[in-house]
């Protein structure tokens, strides 16, 4: 068998580590946020459609007034995520309103199969205050497969952790999946004298920049 330049990537180059944040892989139109949302998005998100269209009318800088004015409840807003909020509620509100109706009839039970069989390469990191994932989901998770590295915020990060938490939520995953270089060390050497392969210019810099700045961790 001839393996393509692609696969023979995905071969060397594997997951070794994922953290999954707040997760909501379980239950969702049950969960306390699912129970208010999913009648809205199921059966009345087209009503947000024509005052969504208006919206998209109005000059940047009034758009951008209006959203820093629906968010001004949050006191140590991260100013860097209002001009992309914007452009997230003005121009795909309506696709992510329609995922999120397939959301909440679709994703039901935990797919505790394919857990179990990556349990060594998963972090769990559920938020205390989560209404999309309530603590409950922690709990029941954690009983149903015990061996799993399932932990449970004690910092009061909100769901939409972006919004006033991301670089310390940026640090507390770099921090959680740091791995040595060694584990990837020999399989992009490899894939980097393969001639069928070329690895994408960021992943090889970011390698290359590993050994010669003495960073001790190598993130792919």
């Amino acid at each position: 068998m001839v393996l393509s330049p692609h696969d023979y990537y995905l071969l060397l180059v594997q997951v070794l580590k994922a953290l999954m944040l707040f997760p909501t892989i379980e239950r969702m139109a049950l969960s306390p946020q699912g129970k208010l949302m999913t009648p809205l998005l199921c059966n009345f998100r087209f009503i947000a459609y024509l005052p969504l269209f208006l919206l998209s009318l109005l000059p940047e800088g009034l758009k951008a007034r209006l959203i820093r004015a629906a968010l001004g409840s949050i006191p140590s807003l991260d100013q860097f995520v209002v001009q992309p909020t914007v452009g997230l509620v003005v121009f795909i509100s309506a696709n992510a309103m329609y995922m999120g109706a397939q959301e909440m009839r679709k994703v039901l039970e935990r797919d505790n199969t394919t857990i179990r069989n990556n349990l060594d390469k998963l972090i769990f990191y559920y938020g205390a205050t989560d209404h999309w994932c309530p603590v409950q989901y922690y709990h029941d998770i954690k009983q149903d497969l015990p061996n799993g590295d399932f932990r449970l915020c004690e910092h009061g990060y909100r769901h939409a952790f972006v919004l006033d938490a991301g670089q310390e939520v940026a640090k507390m995953v770099v921090d959680s999946t740091k791995l040595p270089l060694h584990h990837n060390v020999t399989r992009l050497h490899r894939a980097a004298s393969c001639p069928a392969v070329s690895l994408p210019h960021t992943l090889y810099s970011a390698f290359s920049y590993s050994v010669t700045g003495n960073i001790n961790y190598c993130f792919i």
